[in-house]
C-alpha cells in the first residue's frame, strides 16, 4: 500500500488541507536541526503539539479570506481592529523579524512539534528575533485604520514543513 503525504498527515491527526512543501522549507529547517542554531528546539523541554495543545487566536477579528493552498493563500486574512495587540497562539522562540515590501512587517514563532506561525502586515513588532515568548503574550500590534480601510493580518501556521488550515485548531 503507497501512502502519500495526505494519508501521513491524517494519520498523525492534521485535518483539512494540505499543500506540497515549498523548496526554501528545506534551507528552513536544516538551520532549525543544525547544532548550537538559536532556532533549535531542545529536546524533551517542550509539549509535543500534535499530542496536547490549545491554540490562542492571535487577533480578534473577521475572516476575509480563507486558508486556500491551490491559489497560493498558505493562511487565513483576518480583519481585526485598528491598532489591536497581536498575539503569540503558542510558547515558542521569534525565529524570524522582518519586513518587506509585499508582506510588511513579518514575525515567525517556533514552537513546539514542528510546528511555526507566521504573522504578516502588522503595524509594528514588538518582539525580537530569538525571543522566548509565551501563549497570549503581545508580539505585535496592527495598522491604524486609512481613508476608511480596516488593516488586516495574514495568520499562517506550518506543520512539518506544511501549511494547514488554521480553523482547524484556533477558533477566531
Amino acid at each position: 500500500c503507497i501512502r502519500d503525504s495526505t494519508d501521513t498527515a491524517r494519520r498523525e491527526g492534521i485535518k483539512g488541507s494540505v499543500a506540497a512543501r515549498i523548496p526554501l522549507d528545506s534551507v528552513l529547517r536544516e538551520q532549525m536541526t543544525l547544532d548550537g542554531s538559536p532556532y533549535q528546539l531542545e529536546a524533551g523541554t517542550t509539549t509535543r503539539s500534535e499530542n496536547t495543545f490549545e491554540m490562542l487566536p492571535p487577533v480578534k477579528g473577521l475572516i476575509a479570506k480563507a486558508f486556500a493552498p491551490q491559489d497560493g493563500i498558505y493562511g487565513i486574512e483576518i480583519a481585526p481592529g485598528a491598532n489591536q495587540v497581536v498575539m503569540a497562539v503558542l510558547d515558542g522562540t521569534v525565529m524570524l523579524n522582518t519586513w518587506n515590501p509585499e508582506t510588511g512587517n513579518v514575525v515567525v514563532i517556533q514552537h513546539g512539534g514542528n510546528l511555526v506561525s507566521v504573522y504578516k502586515q502588522v503595524a509594528k513588532v514588538m518582539k525580537t528575533t530569538g525571543e522566548h515568548v509565551r501563549a497570549g503574550e503581545s508580539i505585535a500590534v496592527t495598522g491604524a485604520m486609512v481613508d476608511n480601510k480596516v488593516p488586516y493580518i495574514t495568520f499562517e501556521l506550518w506543520y512539518n514543513g506544511t501549511p494547514v488550515d488554521p480553523e482547524n485548531y484556533i477558533v477566531f
